[in-house]
């Protein structure tokens, strides 16, 4: 999958293969860039984006993104004070 790490690319091409949908988040501004954190709609999550509560928040906007079957968007999150963008990427089987 572009843009994923190996060892995500491999979780990714394995939940696609049972045919359930999951999401790549990935820190592209702020602290922690390039840090990256898979969703799934069951609300299950593998990696991490760098703090705790902008794992919880960027988990809940990847829910959402599940419900709308949008493929690609960014959101920004201020979590103390610093601000971080993310990217989400959905992929469905």
């Amino acid at each position: 999958m572009p843009g994923a790490r190996p060892e995500l690319d491999g979780t990714i091409e394995q939940s696609l293969a049972r045919g359930v949908a999951v999401a790549l988040a990935t820190v592209v501004a702020g602290p922690g860039s390039g840090e990256q954190m898979l969703v799934w709609a069951a609300g299950q999550t593998r990696g991490g984006l760098g703090a705790p509560r902008l794992n919880q928040r960027a988990a809940l906007h990847a829910e959402q993104l599940f419900e709308r079957g949008a493929g690609t968007s960014r959101q920004a999150f201020t979590i103390q004070g610093e601000t971080i963008e993310v990217e989400f990427q959905l992929f469905s089987p």
